[in-house]
């Protein structure tokens, strides 16, 4: 992991010395790829590298990363987290980036893609990744929050509707 992105020690050593070294590694190369401004990059790094420090706290090993895994990471950790610092605590960044840092391992092929229930779900997902590596959509800017607003409001719509149409069959 090249330190010019992250200036502050003590994450640098969490993502350098952690559990989650090479996928950091490769996660910098990620954000590099798509142009994201150094700002934005030492922030998600520096949530990985939380992550990565919580991971190795809670003797959580690097095979069990995931969306459980992270999941209960902004659940339970993130709301009461007494980590040192200059430990990052905004949940919008640490969701934003680690979204990001695990579609980032799905596209490695590190893990495997998450598994939707239903087509409603799928379409969603496909949209969002349009979204994301098409049309260039920031994860973090102020239109995902709205956007995500309306996802919701659209998937129950859409709901509805199938679950009308399978109702008249």
């Amino acid at each position: 992991m090249e330190d010019r992105v992250i200036t502050h020690a003590q994450p640098l050593a969490w993502l350098n010395d952690g559990v989650l070294a090479k996928d950091a590694a490769r996660y910098q190369i990620f954000l590099e790829e798509r142009r994201y401004a150094p700002r934005t990059s030492h922030i998600y790094l520096c949530c990985v590298g939380h992550l990565a420090h919580w991971m190795a706290s809670a003797d959580h090993l690097a095979k069990q990363i995931g969306e459980p895994a992270i999941n209960q990471f902004l659940a339970e950790h993130l709301p009461r987290c007494t980590c040192p610092h200059p430990v990052r605590r905004n949940h919008n960044h640490h969701r934003s980036a680690l979204k990001l840092f695990l579609n980032a391992l799905q596209k490695d092929g590190r893990i495997p893609p998450s598994k939707t229930s239903d087509h409603v779900s799928r379409e969603l997902r496909r949209f969002d990744l349009f979204m994301t590596d098409v049309r260039g959509l920031s994860n973090c800017s102020s239109f995902c929050r709205t956007f995500d607003n309306y996802v919701q409001i659209r998937r129950q719509a859409i709901m509805f509707c199938v679950n009308q149409s399978e109702a008249c069959t």
